[in-house]
C-alpha cells in the first residue's frame, strides 16, 4: 500500500474491479476512518499496532540514535467478516511453543471462515530492510527468516493443510546468480520445507518475458510487480508473490497481476490476486 492514505480508497476499487474477498496488505497505514463493508486486522482503534516497532532505533549518519519511522505495518482486510485473527504475542513475553512475534507490525495472521468448506491460514508478510553499516547494503532475509521461526507454530499445525502466505518479500537478488541472490533464496527454500511454494502470479505463455529482469533462466516467468519510486526509467523486478501449501495449490484457479497499466500511479507495487476454488 506504499503507506499511502489513498490506497484504502484504491482497495475499494479494486475488490469491486478483481472480485476481492479477503486481501492481504503491507505497508499499510491506519485508516483515519472505519471502512464500510470491511473489517481491518489489526483493529483500527489501536494505533500502536499500525507501525513496526522493532528495531526501534536506526543511527544517522552523523552517529546518533533516532526512532525508526515506520509507521505502517502489515494487515488484512476482509469482507463481511470471513478472517478470525490470530493474535502473537511479543518474543520477550511468549510462552514457550505459543505464536511469537520478533518484529511486531511485520506480519498479520488469520483464518478464513468457509462454510462447508476448509479452514485456510493466511498470512500478509513483509520482509523488513536491515542495513550494513559498512557499505549501507540492504538486505531483508533476516527478518524474514526471524519471521518464518516465528510462523513455525502455525506453519505445523495438524489441521494447517491449507495456508496462504503473500506478501512484499523485498527479496531483489534473490535470482540474479550472485552470493546476495543465493542469500535470498534461503528465504524460499525454507518456506518450501513447510509446503510453501509460489503459485504465482507467473508470466503467461502468451505475456513476453519481462524486460531487462536480472534473473539469469532463459525460461524466466517472472511478472512485474514493483517499480522503484514508480519511476519508468528503473529496472522492473517482482517482488510479491503467493506461496501455498499443497492442498491450496491443488485449488487454484488463477493467480494474476493487477492489469492496470497506470499502477505506479496508486502505489511502488503492482496489487497481485489469486483466486481458488473452496
Amino acid at each position: 500500500m506504499n503507506q499511502r492514505d489513498s490506497a484504502w480508497p484504491r482497495l475499494n476499487a479494486l475488490a469491486a474491479e478483481q472480485d476481492v474477498s479477503v486481501a492481504l496488505l503491507q505497508e499499510a497505514r491506519r485508516p483515519t476512518s472505519a471502512l464500510d463493508g470491511w473489517q481491518v486486522h489489526p483493529p483500527i482503534g489501536e494505533q500502536e499496532r499500525w507501525r513496526i516497532t522493532v528495531p526501534g532505533r536506526y543511527r544517522a549518519a552523523d552517529g546518533t540514535l533516532k526512532p525508526t519511522r515506520r509507521n505502517f505495518a502489515s494487515a488484512l482486510a476482509s469482507r463481511d467478516g470471513v478472517v478470525v485473527p490470530r493474535e502473537p504475542t511479543e518474543l520477550h513475553d511468549v510462552v514457550d511453543g505459543e505464536f511469537a512475534c520478533s518484529h511486531p507490525g511485520q506480519f498479520a495472521v488469520g483464518d478464513v471462515a468457509i462454510d462447508g468448506g476448509p479452514r485456510v491460514t493466511v498470512i500478509s508478510l513483509y520482509g523488513i530492510w536491515d542495513r550494513m553499516l559498512d557499505s549501507g547494503t540492504m538486505f531483508p532475509e533476516a527478518t524474514l527468516h526471524r519471521a518464518i521461526s516465528d510462523l513455525t507454530p502455525v506453519f505445523q499445525e495438524r489441521a494447517n493443510d491449507y495456508v496462504l502466505v503473500a506478501g512484499d518479500l523485498n527479496l531483489y537478488s534473490y535470482s540474479d546468480g550472485t552470493v546476495w541472490g543465493r542469500r535470498g533464496m534461503t528465504v524460499f527454500e525454507r518456506l518450501a520445507a513447510y509446503g510453501l511454494e509460489t503459485c504465482g502470479p507467473f508470466r503467461r505463455d502468451d505475456e513476453p518475458r519481462l524486460a531487462r529482469c536480472p534473473c539469469p533462466d532463459p525460461a524466466c516467468r517472472h511478472v512485474h510487480t514493483f517499480l522503484y519510486q514508480s519511476k519508468p526509467t528503473n529496472r522492473p523486478h517482482q517482488l510479491d508473490f503467493f506461496l501455498a501449501t499443497p492442498a491450496l495449490r491443488e485449488r487454484l484457479r488463477d493467480c494474476w497481476a493487477d492489469p492496470d497499466p497506470h499502477w505506479p500511479l496508486h502505489s511502488d507495487h503492482r496489487p497481485i490476486f489469486a483466486a481458488f476454488d473452496l
